[in-house]
């Protein structure tokens, strides 16, 4: 974003000015210059902090933007064992990852994006009584759609709107993780809404191909 700043300058004749007050002007306009400096990179910060935070849950269009970040952070072949969207308030949205590039190593990181920066939270270690690793995780390629829990999203402001009449509601969490019991098919979207002002969450359960499987109010 360009911001264009207008300011009028003025100057003033010293010709005939005795030097202490001309000293006592030079020193005036000095620091009326610095506060203006400071004004103005405040008010630039202002705007490249707003810029920075991350809206994912405005639009559909935005998970796919998901899925495209994901894979150039993780690449095509990572294997998740949670994602998650979380509305952070003031900081925009956050991303949170459960992630491997490796599902034989049993080792996985946690992964938050938030005002478009990527930072590591944790270590995990997966215990496996029974079955692989990839049975405990999904991938983008293969098992799941990000861009289908942007679809749910809308699907589930008009259900909120046309049975509770909250037309304003907007994403507290969105997620999918992957099942205990290592039963692909239980995998399933979590689609979490509350009004824009705050007060009570609904809670929507999907399986993979859409369908509301759940929902709690």
């Amino acid at each position: 974003m360009n911001t264009t700043i207008k300011a009028k300058l003025k100057f003033m004749n010293i010709s005939n000015l005795p030097e202490k007050h001309i000293a006592n002007q030079i020193i005036k306009q000095q620091k009326n210059k610095t506060n203006m400096r400071a004004i103005v990179t405040l008010f630039i910060a202002a705007i490249f902090c707003t810029a920075c935070n991350q809206n994912y849950t405005n639009s559909k269009e935005s998970f796919t933007k998901i899925e495209k970040e994901l894979k150039e952070k993780f690449g095509d072949n990572a294997y998740y064992s949670n994602i998650s969207v979380s509305n952070g308030s003031s900081v925009g949205d956050i991303l949170s990852v459960t992630v491997t590039k490796d599902p034989a190593s049993l080792k996985m990181e946690e992964w938050n994006k938030a005002q478009g920066n990527w930072k590591q939270t944790s270590n995990v270690t997966v215990e496996l009584g029974s079955g692989k690793p990839e049975d405990f995780m999904f991938n983008l390629n293969k098992d799941i759609s990000i861009s289908k829990m942007g679809e749910l999203i809308e699907t589930t402001k008009k259900k909120l709107a046309n049975e509770k009449k909250i037309t304003d509601a907007v994403v507290k969490i969105a997620s999918v993780s992957a099942p205990q019991n290592h039963d692909k098919s239980a995998l399933q979207y979590l689609i979490m809404l509350e009004p824009k002002n705050g007060g009570t969450a609904f809670s929507f359960f999907y399986d993979l191909g859409g369908n509301l499987k759940n929902f709690s109010y």
